[in-house]
């Protein structure tokens, strides 16, 4: 019994530093992100100065690069930006207040955010 839960163990920790593994982009927060962004009339992201926030109410972590918007939907597990590579990546663009945001890994997903 010891040693299945030893092993149990070892897997969740592997499954977590896989999850968490790490991210070497370099960290920035766009100020124009910050603010909450409605989809549908629903508040969809609460984007904080500080890099975390909330994705229809679940928390989150985000940062930019080269105008993709990263957002890490385990920020209770990974922490930092640098140890998260399971991160949701969107191409962004800003045009007043509306945020487009387009898959980096589907295509022709693309969302339209209206700034509340």
């Amino acid at each position: 019994m010891k040693k299945l839960l030893v092993l149990a163990m070892l897997v969740i920790a592997g499954t977590l530093f896989v999850a968490c593994g790490g991210n070497n982009a370099s960290v920035e927060r766009t100020p124009a992100l910050v603010g909450t962004w409605a989809w549908e009339g629903l508040d969809y992201y609460v984007l904080n100065a500080d890099g975390s926030g909330t994705m229809i109410g679940s928390s989150i972590m985000w940062w930019t690069n080269n105008s993709v918007l990263h957002l890490c939907l385990t920020p209770d597990i990974c922490r930092t930006p640098a140890r998260c590579s399971s991160s949701a990546d969107w191409n962004y663009s800003i045009a007043g207040n509306e945020l487009t945001l387009d898959s980096t890994i589907a295509a022709d997903m693309v969302f339209v955010y209206t700034r509340n």
